[in-house]
């Protein structure tokens, strides 16, 4: 129901949105053979799929195992990443590519569908992206808790909370980051048909109230240090 000159405007890229609606507003992602189930999925799929049990939180670390390995580790308890998902369902690409091009996205930009098969009560501990990303639920419900994060803007790879910060964001970032979920965090609760745009560098969380699934567009913008280095190589 929001144009995209009024989302560009008002939120795009660094205020959250969450709206609910039915599934079939979504045209062309509720209809995908490949996306009805994980089972579905896991049938199609011809990578490695990274596993993580649910008292893990993280997929940062997380080993990768073939499709028939996915499955069992699935049926007990483990969350599932589906890396690139565009590579393997043809039908995604369009609609990622659409969204790159409203953004105004350069072709620099790492533009790629990710989808998260979780059981429930498994989910992420608090962490920030160097990326943007629009969650589409698909399947199942799936609780976040989002807070803004004034310590960094426009990081460059991601954090776990209470990990060793990097080199690397210990110069970029302006303050010390936290190392818990602030009491005013926003709360959203995705159900089937739920949409939510997570700018890089928010704090998040999640954890699922029932097993499902969700479809990530990702876009990991250029940084000003990227474009002025392709400069600098080219001259």
């Amino acid at each position: 129901p929001m144009p995209a000159s009024q989302f560009l405007t008002e939120h795009w890229p660094n205020r959250p949105l969450f709206q609910h609606g039915p599934v079939e507003r979504l045209t062309g992602l509720c209809d995908i053979p490949e996306l009805d189930s994980v089972e579905s999925l896991l049938q199609a799929w011809k990578c490695v799929v990274t596993v993580f049990p649910s008292k893990s939180g993280d997929e940062g670390d997380a080993p990768s195992v073939p499709p028939d390995q996915a499955w069992e580790l699935w049926k007990r308890g483990y969350a599932l990443v589906f890396n690139a998902v565009h590579l393997s369902v043809p039908r995604l690409v369009p609609v990622l590519r659409r969204l790159q091009a409203d953004l105004g996205l350069p072709s620099l930009t790492n533009a790629r569908c990710i989808v998260y098969a979780t059981p429930l009560d498994a989910g992420a501990k608090p962490h920030f992206d160097q990326n943007a990303n629009f969650v589409v639920q698909l399947r199942g419900e799936k609780i976040w808790k989002l807070a803004p994060n004034p310590a960094i803007t426009n990081p460059t790879t991601r954090f776990v909370m209470g990990a060793d910060v990097s080199p690397e964001l210990q110069m970029q970032a302006r303050d010390r980051f936290i190392t818990e979920m602030p009491a005013d965090a926003e709360t959203y609760h995705l159900r089937r048909g739920s949409v939510l745009f997570l700018p890089n560098a928010w704090w998040h969380s999640t954890v699922a109230g029932a097993s499902g699934l969700a479809l990530n567009f990702t876009f990991s913008q250029p940084s000003w240090a990227d474009v002025m280095g392709e400069v600098v190589r080219r001259r």
